[in-house]
C-alpha cells in the first residue's frame, strides 16, 4: 500500500486530506451507479417502467437516485474521516460503503442474468446455494473495495482530482434537498374531476368495499343457479343486493380487467390489457380512487404483487396497496400520490430487500409468480391473510374509505375443465374446483359479518365480482352483485351490463356527474339499460414464455399492444375476431336470462366489430383495419 512519505511534496496530514477529499463522492457514485443497472434492467424487460415514453424513463432515472445522494454522502463522510485517524493504515476503511454498494450490484448483475437466461436466481434458491450466494456477495464487495482502492490510490494525488470530488460532494449537498423540496404532490389535472355539485356530504357518503375473486363465472355459482352448493352466502343476501344476471367482462386478463374496473374506462382506450402495459400520462389519473380521494375518501387496495397491483398498473390514488406497510397504523392518507419515479424506486427497494432478506435468512424465498401458478405456496399471498388484514381495517380505518380486495385463492382452479366423471358424477377436478368457491364464499361472508359487527354494514356499498370467467374466458357471464347500505336499491337486473359500468355507478350513487372520459355507464335504476346493447372486450392477447414459465406480453406497443383477439356480445349471443387473419367465431352465452332478442347477422357482427377495432387504432395482421372491414364486412 502507497503510503505519504512515497509523494514528494506531501506531508502526512496533507495525504490524509486529499484522501478524505478524493473518497467523498464514492458512495453517492456507486448509488447512482447501482440505480443505472437496475432501470437499464427494469426498462429492458416487461415492467410498469418499461411501457412509458422514453422521455419519461429519461426523468425517472434523473429523479431515482435524488433521495439517497445525502444519506450515502454522511455514510461516505463519515467512512472518510474514520480513515483518517490512523492515516494510512487504516484508509481503506473508506472505500468500505462503495464496496458493499458495488458488490451487491455484481450479485445483481449475475443473479438478473442467470434469472432472465436459466429461471433460477437468489429468490429461489434453497439453503445451500443460499449460503453461496452470501459467500459470493462478501468476495464481490473485497474484489470491487481492492481495485476501488487501486484507483484511488493511483489518483488521489493528482492536480484536478480533489476540485472534481469536492465539487461532487458540494452539488450533491447542495442540489439534492433542494430538488427535493420542490417536488411538490402531483395533483390530478382539473380537467379530470368532474363537477362535485349536488355530490352526497361528507359525513352522508358510504364506504365502498369492492369484493372481487378471481376467475368465477357465473355459471359455476349456486346463487347464479348451479346445482351444487359453492355458494350459500352469497344466496342468502342475493334478494338484497342490485343483482346482475347477464354481466361481462371487458378483457380476459385480471390485469386489464382491474384497470377497467377501477377506472370505468374499456382496454380498448386504456390499451392496458397485460403486463407490462399501463395508464400513461394523465390517465393514470382518471380512476376512481383518485375521484374518491377528491370526495374526502381513504384507499386501500390488497390484491397480489405484478397481478392484481394499482402500482403495477399506474392506477393512482390508493393510500396503500398490498403490504406496502409495515403495519396498518402507518399508512398515510394524505401522503402525496406515487408518480412513475416513486413505482420505478419502490420496485428496486423490493429487489433489495428481497435478495438482502434471503441471504441473511431474514425472509424465507416468497415467488409471487409460482404461487399464482399453483407450483408453490406462500402462506403471506394466501386469502386468509387479505381477509384477516381487511377485518383489522375495518375496526381501525377513518370513514368513509374505499376499499379494492381482490380474492386470489380461485386462480390455482383456472384450468379445471367443465366436464363430469366417466362414473357419471363430478369429476376430482370439479370437486376440487368447486370447494374452493365455497371457501371464497365463506371469505366473503366472514367480511360482511365483520362490518356488521362494527355498526359499518349499512353504511358501506358492498361490490361483489369477478375479473373474468373461468379458464380467462369473458364470453361467458361474471357474477355481479352490489349491496347498498339498507338496502336501498335493489332487484334482479336481467339486461346485458359490465365491469366497465362499476365506477359510474358508485360515482352516481354519490351523486357526482359520471365523468366523459368513462366509457361504462351507471346501473341504478332510471338509467336506460337496452335488452339489445352490446358488450365489447379485449378476450385474448399473444403472449410468451419467460424465465421459468412466467408468462409475458409479446408486442406491447402500437397498433394491437399485444391484443390477439376481441369479442362482442349482443343479446345471449357472443362473437369473437381473430386480429390475425379477420376470421369471427360466434356461439351462444350459457345460461343467459335475457329475454330473447332479435339475432344480430353475422356480416353485421363483423362489421361492428371491426369498426371497434378501427376506432381503438388496432389492425387486422397483414394489413389495415379499414381495407379488412370493406373485405370482411360484405361477406
Amino acid at each position: 500500500m502507497p503510503t505519504a512519505e512515497a509523494s514528494p511534496g506531501l506531508t502526512a496530514p496533507d495525504s490524509s486530506a486529499r484522501w478524505v477529499a478524493a473518497t467523498l463522492p464514492l458512495a453517492p457514485l456507486s448509488a447512482i451507479a447501482y440505480l443505472f443497472s437496475e432501470w437499464l434492467f427494469v426498462i429492458t424487460k416487461p415492467s410498469p417502467t418499461s411501457a412509458l415514453p422514453f422521455s419519461s424513463q429519461l426523468i425517472v432515472l434523473l429523479e431515482s437516485p435524488l433521495p439517497a445522494l445525502l444519506p450515502f454522502l454522511a455514510v461516505q463522510a463519515a467512512a472518510s474521516l474514520l480513515s483518517a485517524i490512523a492515516y494510512p493504515r487504516v484508509r481503506g476503511i473508506a472505500l468500505v460503503p462503495a464496496a458493499g454498494v458495488c458488490g451487491f450490484l455484481l450479485l445483481v448483475l449475475i443473479d438478473n442474468f442467470t434469472y432472465t437466461v436459466f429461471g433460477f436466481g437468489i429468490a429461489r434458491s434453497d439453503e445451500i446455494f443460499r449460503v453461496a450466494y452470501t459467500m459470493l456477495l462478501c468476495l464481490l464487495a473485497a474484489i470491487a473495495g481492492w481495485k476501488l482502492h487501486e484507483w484511488v490510490s493511483q489518483g488521489f494525488r493528482r492536480p484536478g482530482v480533489i476540485p472534481a470530488a469536492v465539487g461532487i460532494a458540494a452539488i450533491v449537498l447542495c442540489a439534492s434537498p433542494w430538488v427535493m423540496s420542490r417536488r411538490l404532490p402531483r395533483d390530478p389535472d382539473a380537467s379530470v374531476l368532474p363537477s362535485l355539485q349536488g355530490a352526497k356530504t361528507a359525513s352522508s357518503r358510504p364506504n365502498i368495499l369492492f369484493l372481487g375473486a378471481d376467475g368465477l363465472d357465473a355459471s359455476i355459482l349456486s346463487a347464479y343457479g348451479y346445482s351444487r352448493p359453492t355458494t350459500p352466502f352469497l344466496e342468502s343476501i342475493s334478494e338484497e343486493t342490485l343483482f346482475f344476471e347477464n354481466a361481462f367482462s371487458n378483457a380476459a386478463r385480471t390485469h386489464g380487467s382491474l384497470v377497467t374496473l377501477l377506472t370505468g374506462r374499456s382496454p380498448f382506450t386504456t390499451h392496458v390489457t397485460f403486463p407490462p402495459t399501463v395508464l400513461q400520462g394523465e390517465d393514470s389519473n382518471r380512476t376512481l380512487p383518485v375521484l374518491l380521494k377528491a370526495l374526502g375518501y381513504t384507499t386501500l387496495q390488497i390484491g397480489m404483487r405484478h397481478y392484481a397491483d394499482a402500482e403495477d398498473t399506474n392506477v393512482r390514488g390508493f393510500d396503500a396497496a398490498n403490504y406496502r406497510w409495515q403495519s396498518l397504523e402507518e399508512v398515510d392518507p394524505d401522503a402525496p400520490p406515487a408518480d412513475e419515479t416513486d413505482v420505478f424506486r419502490s420496485a428496486v427497494a423490493e429487489r433489495i430487500d428481497e435478495r438482502l432478506g434471503r441471504l441473511l435468512a431474514i425472509s424465507p424465498a416468497a415467488d409471487t409468480f409460482a404461487h399464482v401458478e399453483g407450483r408453490q405456496v406462500v402462506p403471506q399471498w394466501r386469502d386468509e391473510r387479505r381477509v384477516t388484514t381487511l377485518v383489522r381495517y375495518f375496526e381501525q380505518a377513518p370513514e368513509p374509505w374505499f376499499v379494492h380486495l381482490h380474492l386470489l385463492d380461485t386462480h390455482c382452479c383456472q384450468w379445471v375443465p367443465d366436464r363430469t366423471h366417466f362414473s357419471g358424477g363430478p369429476s376430482p377436478d370439479i370437486d376440487a374446483r368447486d370447494s374452493q368457491v365455497r371457501e371464497t364464499d365463506d371469505n366473503i361472508r366472514k367480511l360482511v359479518e365483520a362490518l356488521q359487527s362494527t355498526g359499518r354494514l349499512e353504511r358501506t356499498i358492498i361490490v361483489i365480482n369477478s375479473d373474468h370467467a373461468s379458464q380467462w374466458k369473458i364470453t361467458e357471464r361474471v357474477p355481479l352483485m352490489i349491496r347498498f347500505p339498507k338496502q336501498a336499491v335493489k332487484g334482479r337486473v336481467a339486461a346485458n351490463v359490465q365491469i366497465a359500468d362499476v365506477a359510474p355507478t358508485m360515482l352516481s350513487y354519490l351523486g357526482v356527474t359520471v365523468p366523459r372520459w368513462m366509457d361504462g355507464q351507471s346501473l341504478l335504476p332510471g338509467t336506460t339499460l337496452f335488452p339489445s346493447r352490446r358488450i365489447f372486450g379485449v378476450s385474448d392477447v399473444k403472449r410468451r414464455d419467460g424465465p421459468s414459465g412466467r408468462r409475458l406480453l409479446r408486442e406491447s406497443g402500437p397498433p394491437n399492444y399485444g391484443v390477439s383477439s376481441v369479442m362482442m356480445v349482443s343479446g345471449n349471443k357472443w362473437f369473437d375476431v381473430s386480429l390475425r387473419d379477420g376470421e369471427v367465431e360466434s356461439g351462444l352465452v350459457k345460461g343467459h336470462t335475457g329475454a330473447d332478442t332479435p339475432s344480430v347477422p353475422e356480416p353485421e357482427a363483423r362489421a361492428l366489430l371491426l369498426e371497434r377495432i378501427r376506432s381503438a387504432g388496432f389492425e387486422i395482421e397483414g394489413s389495415a383495419t379499414q381495407a379488412s372491414a370493406g373485405q370482411l364486412g360484405g361477406r
